[in-house]
C-alpha cells in the first residue's frame, strides 16, 4: 500500500512539473511557439549572373552522365561569388551534386534532373542515419556546411526510384532500404528551397 502511495505521489509531481513547463512555454500572437519566427532562411543568393551547366559539358539527352559537368558549374559559380546555375531544356542524368554558398540551383520548366542508377555516382560521406553518425551514400542534391543557398524552379527532379531493390541494402530479416535520398541539408544556414511548382519523385 505504501509503495502504491509513493508511486502516486511521484506521478502527480511529474504531471505537475510537466504542466508548469508547458505553462512557461512562450508563444507568439498567432499561437505558435516563439522559436518559429527565428528559424528559416533569412537571406538567399541575390547575384543574377547565369552559369549554364551546358557550357560546362552537361548533356540534355537523358542518357549521358552529367554529374561532373553540373558540379563544375556549381564550383565555378561559387568561386565567382555566387549566381544562378541553370540548364537548357532537356533531361540530365546526375549522381550526387553538392551545392555551395551563394549558389542558386534553378531547375526550370522543361528541365529534368534524373538520378543516376550507378551506385558509384553516390559517394559515401559522413552523415546521420536514424540518429546514428555513419558513412552513407550521399543524396542526389546535397547542401552541407553552406549558407545562402537556393533551390527553385518549375522543373522535375526524378530520383528514378533510388530505393530500387537491386540498389538497396537487404538483409535476411529486413526489406530493401533506400541507399540515398533526394535533398538533405545539414549544418547549413539560410537555405531556401522553393519547390511549389517543382515535381519531385523518388
Amino acid at each position: 500500500m505504501l509503495a502504491k502511495s509513493v508511486l502516486f505521489v511521484v506521478l502527480l509531481l511529474a504531471f505537475a512539473g510537466s504542466v508548469a513547463a508547458q505553462a512557461r512555454f512562450t508563444t507568439s500572437a498567432d499561437g505558435l511557439p516563439a522559436w518559429v519566427e527565428h528559424v528559416g532562411a533569412r537571406s538567399q543568393p541575390n547575384d543574377r549572373r547565369i552559369f549554364s551547366a551546358n557550357s560546362f559539358g552537361a548533356v540534355n539527352n537523358g542518357a549521358t552522365d552529367s554529374t561532373a559537368a553540373i558540379q563544375r558549374t556549381i564550383d565555378a559559380c561559387a568561386k565567382a561569388g555566387g549566381g544562378i546555375v541553370a540548364f537548357k531544356p532537356g533531361s540530365y542524368v546526375t549522381g550526387s551534386i553538392f551545392l555551395k554558398s551563394n549558389v542558386h540551383l534553378r531547375i526550370d520548366t522543361h528541365v529534368t534532373l534524373i538520378g543516376s542508377q550507378d551506385d558509384a555516382a553516390y559517394p559515401s560521406i559522413w552523415t546521420r542515419v536514424a540518429g546514428i553518425e555513419m558513412r552513407w551514400p550521399a543524396a542526389l542534391i546535397n547542401i552541407n556546411d553552406q549558407t545562402n543557398v537556393k533551390l527553385s524552379g518549375g522543373g522535375t527532379i526524378d530520383g528514378q526510384s533510388l530505393c530500387l531493390e537491386s540498389k538497396s541494402v537487404r538483409t535476411k530479416d529486413r526489406a530493401p532500404t533506400a541507399l540515398t535520398s533526394i535533398l538533405p541539408a545539414t549544418c547549413s544556414s539560410n537555405t531556401a528551397i522553393s519547390t511549389t511548382t517543382m515535381t519531385i519523385s523518388v
